[in-house]
């Protein structure tokens, strides 16, 4: 449809998405191993993982690509209505 070179910040917006489907997709898994803790997931893999946020988030400082950070909750996660 359009013609135009993805941006630099298009590309990271994708690698975001992309490493957000990946956590949706390994979930189970990744709740079993990291349930109560800050995990920092990117290029596809959990790269960091720490009872305090801060820690995570140095842990990947300066890496290229925008992390997706989040607290694994522990138990079922309720859908909404």
């Amino acid at each position: 449809m359009f013609d135009r070179e993805t941006t630099p910040e298009q590309k990271e917006r994708q690698r975001l998405l992309e490493n957000r489907a990946w956590l949706d997709k390994n979930f189970e898994k990744v709740q079993k191993e990291y349930a109560n803790q800050w995990i920092a997931v990117l290029d596809g893999k959990v790269m960091s993982h720490d009872s305090e946020v801060e820690v995570v988030k140095r842990s990947v400082e300066g890496k290229e690509g925008e992390a997706v950070v989040m607290r694994i909750p522990v138990g079922a996660i309720p859908t909404p209505m």
